[in-house]
């Protein structure tokens, strides 16, 4: 009996043994076939989903590969507004928008960081009650951005067209929707909104003027999407930063190259015509190469134009420490 209990004994112990060894190399087996392992680091991306441009870059770079090559998963937020304050509260690690935003934020003496440039705007687009040559009759204009100075996208396309930004009113409307039915009621004349698919939809284009991103912003305003960080991130999260941004560069680099793929991604990804999808890969190919990378020089000449822009006491920050280089 106590022979037959032992060997009982020892064969349980066999098979705990191997079952134990069969869920070690599974898991073995698991990491191999899985590219998203243990040593993959997370990037949290704070970003405006309404714009085409933001969509169609995050979704390309997840899916391209590049970010699975070095080892870094994208976690996605969408945010309408305050990305740059998500990012400063340490609930994101980068930030994708407009350049002049986050300078501003950094000259009120926040810790705001230029990492990258990703491309200039190609819907941006003005909507306008009047014709280029009645723009002296716009009084009131429609803004989204709340970080930093607020006026900045609407100011800015307003000096391209030529309007007197001395005579015009600005009110906060935190969506296209709501920025078309300010518009319709009358309670404003002009606005930026930011989707070309939205204006189609909307047939926008047959009640209003509407104005290209070219003629409302010239390459010396520097209305070009970036990537942004903040003091406090680079030094929590600076490696995996610095890897999001290479595979971010990489991915760009294949955008301009690989003309028919990136057609066909588009086709499938968002059921483009083939007309859309090439018009749309023509001017995003164009922007790509419409931006200027960072530097102490640019955001000096930046600071330089907000500070004969918007009376602000802290406009003579030192923007040095605004740029990080990779």
């Amino acid at each position: 009996m106590k022979k037959f209990l032992l060997i009982t004994f020892i064969l349980a112990a066999v098979l705990v043994a191997v079952f134990f060894a069969k869920q070690k190399t599974g898991r073995e087996i698991a990491n191999e076939n899985n590219p998203v392992s243990s040593s993959s680091e997370i990037i949290k991306v704070a970003y405006l989903p309404k714009l085409d441009q933001m969509k169609f870059y995050l979704d390309y770079i997840e899916e391209s590969g590049s970010l699975e090559k070095n080892n870094i998963i994208l976690e996605k937020i969408p945010v309408d507004r305050g990305t740059d304050n998500l990012v400063l509260a340490g609930g994101a690690d980068l930030r994708l928008g407009l350049l002049p935003g986050t300078l501003a934020l950094y000259l009120e003496g926040q810790e705001t960081r230029w990492v990258d440039s990703l491309f200039n705007s190609v819907n941006n687009l003005g909507v306008s009650r009047y014709p280029k040559e009645e723009v002296s009759s716009i009084k009131t204009a429609a803004l989204t951005s709340f970080g930093g100075n607020p006026e900045i996208l609407i100011t800015q396309a307003l000096k391209g067209l030529g309007a007197d930004l001395g005579s015009v009113e600005y009110i906060a409307v935190p969506s296209n929707v709501g920025k078309k039915e300010f518009l319709d009621r009358g309670r404003v004349d002009f606005t930026v909104l930011g989707s070309r698919d939205f204006i189609e939809e909307t047939g926008i284009d047959e009640d209003y003027y509407i104005f290209e991103t070219s003629e409302i912003y010239d390459k010396e305003a520097n209305m070009f999407y970036v990537i942004t960080s903040s003091k406090e991130a680079l030094e929590r999260n600076g490696e995996a930063i610095e890897k999001f941004i290479s595979s971010s560069r990489k991915a760009l680099d294949k955008i301009k190259t690989e003309r028919e793929e990136v057609i066909s991604f588009l086709l499938n990804k968002y059921d483009y015509s083939q007309e859309k999808a090439e018009i749309f890969y023509n001017e995003f190919s164009r922007a790509i190469d419409d931006t200027r990378p960072p530097s102490v020089e640019v955001a000096e000449e930046m600071r330089v134009q907000f500070q004969a822009s918007f009376d602000s006491e802290n406009s003579n920050r030192d923007v040095s420490n605004f740029v990080v280089s990779y």
